[in-house]
Order: C-alpha cells, then sequence, then structure tokens
C-alpha cells in the first residue's frame, strides 16, 4: 500500500465511526433510541378516578378496573402510563404492575385486571405517565378494600315455642335476627307456614318482611288459620343476593272456636250494606232503627247487624262481635263493640248506661280505637 493511499483509508474509517456516533446521540425526540430525558419537556401526574378512596368491593364485582384521568405534556412523544397495586401504603409488596398501557380517548385511560384480588384485605394503587425518554411523578395513592365473601346464618327461631298451645289463631311469629359476615346488604325475611312437617302444604307465607335492627328480632302475623290446627314453621333470610338456610322447623297449635254467642233480639229494619264503604254510616243507618237507648238483649242483635254490613263490602268475613265472658256483657259478648278479625282495631260503637239495666245509648259517629288488649281469636264473625 503507498503511503498516499494509506492516508486516504484512515479518514474515510474515522468518518464512519464518527458517523455512528452521532446517530447514537440524535436528539430527534421522535427517535426510539433517544438517550436520556428531553430537556424542557414536563408531565403532569394523572388523577386517579376509580376505585376512589375507601371503596368497597364485593368479591363478585371482580375483576376490578383502574380508570385515571389522562396526564399532559408539552412534548410531542405520545405517552404511556404505569399502574401498581400494593397491600401497603408504602408499595414495598407489590400486587400487580403493568406498564406501557396506551393512553385512552376522550381523556381517559382504563386498564381492567385479568385476575380477582385476595378476599378481606385494603389495597392501594397509583399510577404514572412517561414518554420513553421523560417520566412524570407518580399520583398519590388511593385505597380501597375488597371484601370478604357474604355470608348470612340460618335465623334462630324465638317464639311461640316450639310445640306451644296457643289462645289465638293469629300468632307473633318471631325469629333472632341473622348473623352475617361481609357487605351484606338490607336483609330480609321469608317465613312459611305449614301443615305439616315437610312444608309440601304452606298454608300462609311473607317471603320479604323487612329486618327489625334496632330491636333485634323480626316479626310477622299470619292470617288466615284455622281453629283446632297443629302447624309448623320456618324462616330464612336473604339480602337478595346471598340466602341463608332455613331455621328449625318450631310447631304451635291453634285453639279450638269459642262457643257461638246467643243471638239475641234480631235487629229491626232492612239492610245498610249500601253504606259499608263509610263505617260510621252503617252505625248510624242501624242505630236509628232503635228507639232512645239500646236493651242489653237489642245490643247483640244490633252489633252483628253492623259486622254483617260492613262484611258486605268486603271479599271476606273481617268484621265480628267481641266474645266476652266477664263483667258487663250481653248475652256473652261486648254490649258495645264491633271489632276487626285480624285484631288490628275495633269499633267503640255505643256509649255505656249508668249501668247494664238503663240500656246503651247510642252515637252516630263511632271512635275507631287502637286494639289494646283485644284477642283476635274473640272476634267472632256472626
Amino acid at each position: 500500500m503507498t503511503r498516499s493511499s494509506f492516508r486516504a483509508f484512515v479518514p474515510l474509517a474515522a468518518l464512519i465511526a464518527l458517523a455512528a456516533c452521532e446517530h447514537t446521540k440524535s436528539s430527534n425526540p421522535l427517535s426510539p433510541t433517544i438517550a436520556g430525558p428531553i430537556p424542557g419537556v414536563e408531565i403532569t401526574q394523572p388523577k386517579l378516578l376509580e376505585p376512589g378512596q375507601g371503596v368497597k368491593f364485593k368479591d363478585r364485582e371482580q375483576p376490578i378496573a383502574l380508570l385515571i384521568e389522562n396526564a399532559s405534556t408539552n412534548g410531542v412523544r405520545p405517552l404511556v402510563y404505569g399502574f401498581q397495586i400494593a397491600v401497603d401504603a408504602g408499595f414495598t409488596n407489590i400486587v400487580f404492575s403493568r406498564q406501557d398501557v396506551a393512553q385512552g380517548e376522550n381523556g381517559r385511560t382504563a386498564l381492567k385486571l385479568q385476575d380477582k384480588l385476595q378476599l378481606g384485605r385494603t389495597y392501594y394503587w397509583r399510577a404514572w405517565a412517561y414518554d420513553g425518554a421523560n417520566t412524570g411523578a407518580m399520583a398519590s395513592s388511593v385505597s380501597f378494600d375488597v371484601y370478604p365473601p357474604v355470608t348470612i346464618a340460618a335465623p334462630t327461631l324465638g317464639g311461640p315455642a316450639s310445640g306451644s298451645a296457643l289462645t289465638t289463631v293469629v300468632p307473633f311469629l318471631a325469629v333472632r335476627n341473622s348473623a352475617r359476615t361481609g357487605p351484606a346488604g338490607n336483609v330480609r325475611y321469608a317465613f312459611q307456614v305449614a301443615t305439616n312437617q315437610a312444608f309440601t302444604q304452606v298454608v300462609a307465607s311473607n317471603p320479604n318482611q323487612p329486618e327489625n335492627v334496632p330491636e333485634g328480632q323480626t316479626a310477622w302475623v299470619p292470617n288466615g288459620l284455622g281453629y283446632s290446627t297443629t302447624y309448623f314453621w320456618r324462616a330464612q333470610a336473604t339480602d337478595g343476593e346471598v340466602t341463608s338456610d332455613w331455621s328449625a322447623v318450631w310447631s304451635f297449635t291453634t285453639p279450638a272456636p269459642a262457643p257461638a254467642p246467643s243471638p239475641g233480639t234480631p235487629a229491626p229494619g232492612g239492610s245498610c250494606s249500601s253504606r259499608a264503604a263509610d263505617p260510621q254510616a252503617v252505625v248510624a243507618c242501624r242505630r236509628a232503627q232503635y228507639g232512645a237507648t239500646v236493651s242489653p238483649s237489642q245490643a247483640p242483635g244490633l252489633l252483628r247487624a253492623i259486622a254483617q254490613d260492613l262484611n258486605a263490602g268486603t271479599s271476606s268475613s273481617f268484621y265480628g262481635v267481641l266474645q266476652k265472658t266477664g263483667g258487663n256483657n250481653c248475652s256473652g259478648i261486648a254490649c258495645d263493640i264491633v271489632c276487626a278479625r285480624d285484631g288490628s282495631n275495633h269499633w267503640d260503637v255505643l256509649i255505656d248506661g249508668p249501668d247494664a239495666s238503663a240500656g246503651y245509648a247510642g252515637t252516630s259517629a263511632p271512635s275507631w280505637q287502637p286494639k289494646g288488649t283485644i284477642s283476635p281469636s274473640s272476634c267472632l264473625v256472626p
């Protein structure tokens, strides 16, 4: 090789190396091989939107989704995002990490986890934006909880006690509120009453009795039960998603029917049932068929006639006369009361006279009274 050719070769090699060095250190902001941060480029923190601080997830709501409001940048490179979830606020125990999540449209970016998180723990999540050369600051973390599965225990029956002999055909069935774990919703109770222990012959039921939280027990009163019958009852609880097992089964026996009162003197005049929609009008109509006072022998006929007229306006016998075996009574019934068969209330129809022999005065505006101590089983439908 001549000296002149050697001199020509050296500059060419150096020129190639120089070109390669210049390519590696390119300052083109869109180059994938750009080295180091680009001066002057700033990237804001993304805003953590969902889940918000303190949100509590049920197991059925997993896998959860993370949602952020996109960061902004004064650079020209597109932003991507990183996400992390940890079980501690310091993020020393990270249970989920994802990077290079492409920026979403409409100013938001979402990432749905593929797997469920462990139940019964508090989690912390954060996110940050970067462009491959510059990285923005991490957003302050937000915590959320994943509850354990909901369980609802079978309610415990409270009364009447199993094997009870009742004095009414309208029993008060009570259960102690069910224990539960996890984020149970509004708990309600289903009651069933049947004539057999297998509950294939259910005669009364209520599938949706709201829980009585302050009292710690929930009750229901069935209607339509017969006399001299043994019934079986049970209950279960649900929040609409999780349903407990049925409770234990208890039984009770209703009383025999009370003897029918003697009818007394029939009411004079025609029926007043056309006024059944207005009980006061029925009472006034029937009372007008008598004189200034109603004698003890006339009272049963008046009261029975009022009850019959009121029942004519219902789909089934609802009103009756009140059995009374002690104190002042008119042929075995109260002399002044028309009662509701469900035990809810009663009409105080007549005003007591000075004594039974003086008779009973009437009123055209009977007062509807609270049930007091009236037993529904003593309200006899005429």
